[in-house]
């Protein structure tokens, strides 16, 4: 399969060269590519690449059962290996390191005692380590499923996402590379942004394949489940999972408790469910608010949310929805209430710096898709699923909040009328600059 370009590499390179550098922490769902990368940055920038995972091999826990003195740490793991773990020249890697909070503490006393140990710590459930990251003794970097500006370079078309990272302004794009935007996007949408399923598209172009990966890593998610939790945990777990797509499929897409078995239920008995499945980020959470101000977070209302799934891609699978959509004309973004596009928006927001979305509700009158913080403003973010950009709810918030300014995202061209920017969808990832 075809080695794909991620965009966190950059980072790792800035934080290999960092004076300041200290352990990293590399954080993210299972199977977004979190052991790859880290492996293939190794090559490329280190003689030497130590590879430890916790989860294979049970005997590491014992290394750090003894004191948790870097030197002798080291010394055991050279031993153990049969790797010569040479400062500055290795990069260490502790993967799965969720299974071993030992190792966990261990990142303070590199920091703080042996700096020039090159040590990155991946894990897909850090959340449930009987332990917490030492707090300022690491970095956290976080890995997301691919995103549309990542799909594009998978594809080979750099030269396309250059030209759209270049633009600065809301002019239209030419005509031709718009629509030829529109038409890879609607690939996206039904690929996704998982790397094994992205690699596999690159190399065979078959929707089918896609699929068939996209439902054996759903599997694998919900064998994480039980693996994870308790019995009784793991069932509520599916539960939850399970309503998600018909949840978003609802015109009110609000997460309502009793869909989730078909009957009225305490929200508190799902609670933990859904706070296991954000810290697997297998999930991203939207919170409604009827106060946008500034912190969005302490104006929004914590019970009242939407969950998304963390890949269009396999929400589409969840969905079952099938690949000849993709060629029938705009059927892809409308289908079942713009669910996919919502998604889509949310997904490259959280990748791209906004980690927790909210959105805008004025009692049964009026609702907003998404409000994010940019510069110090709150600015609304309207999702239209097709080319009509009226939207009665966000007519009713500028009338209400007067906003300077407002961003529409459809399947329309760039343009800037008035306090209006419109954001084709393909453009999501240029929010922060322009």
């Amino acid at each position: 399969m075809r080695t794909l370009k991620r965009d966190i590499y950059d980072k790792l390179m800035q934080w290999k060269e960092s004076s300041e550098r200290k352990p990293l922490i590399l954080q993210g769902a299972r199977q977004v590519g979190k052991t790859f990368i880290l492996k293939y940055f190794g090559e490329k920038n280190y003689e030497n690449v130590a590879h430890y995972d916790f989860e294979l091999d049970k005997k590491l826990n014992d290394i750090f059962e003894k004191s948790l003195e870097p030197d002798r740490i080291i010394s055991d793991l050279s031993l153990y290996s049969g790797h010569t773990l040479e400062q500055e020249k290795t990069l260490i890697i502790f993967d799965e390191v969720q299974n071993s909070p030992n190792a966990i503490t261990s990142l303070k006393y590199f920091n703080e005692i042996a700096p020039r140990y090159h040590i990155v710590a991946s894990g897909s459930f850090l959340g449930f380590a009987n332990t917490s990251a030492p707090v300022g003794n690491v970095t956290y970097k976080t890995l997301y499923p691919m995103t549309f500006d990542e799909f594009l370079s998978g594809l080979g078309e750099n030269n396309l996402r250059g030209h759209l990272n270049k633009k600065t302004d809301y002019k239209k794009l030419n005509e031709a590379l718009h629509k030829k935007l529109i038409g890879l996007l609607k690939q996206y949408m039904y690929v996704g942004g998982m790397p094994e399923v992205v690699s596999d598209y690159v190399d065979k172009g078959n929707y089918r394949r896609v699929r068939r990966k996209q439902n054996d890593l759903i599997t694998a998610y919900k064998s994480d489940f039980s693996k994870y939790s308790s019995k009784v945990e793991s069932i509520k777990i599916s539960r939850v999972w399970d309503s998600i797509p018909r949840q978003l499929a609802k015109e009110n897409k609000n997460f309502i408790y009793k869909d989730i078995e078909n009957k009225k239920v305490k929200g508190s008995k799902y609670r933990d469910s859904i706070d296991w499945l954000l810290k697997g980020g297998i999930i991203i959470m939207a919170f409604q608010t009827e106060t946008p101000e500034l912190p969005l977070s302490a104006y929004s209302e914590r019970n009242i949310f939407k969950i998304y799934v963390f890949d269009v891609g396999l929400l589409g699978a969840l969905l079952n929805i099938e690949a000849k959509i993709i060629l029938d004309g705009s059927e892809l973004f409308s289908k079942y209430n713009g669910v996919f596009c919502e998604n889509f928006v949310v997904q490259e927001l959280t990748a791209h710096g906004t980690p927790e979305p909210y959105y805008w509700v004025s009692g049964n009158e009026a609702e907003v898709d998404f409000l994010i913080e940019k510069g110090g403003f709150v600015v609304p973010f309207e999702v239209k699923s097709g080319f009509n950009l009226r939207a009665k709810s966000l007519k009713v918030y500028v009338e209400e909040y007067s906003p300077s300014k407002v961003v529409r995202t459809s399947l329309k061209n760039f343009n800037n009328s008035t306090i209006y920017y419109d954001l084709p969808l393909y453009a999501i990832s240029q929010i922060n600059r322009i």
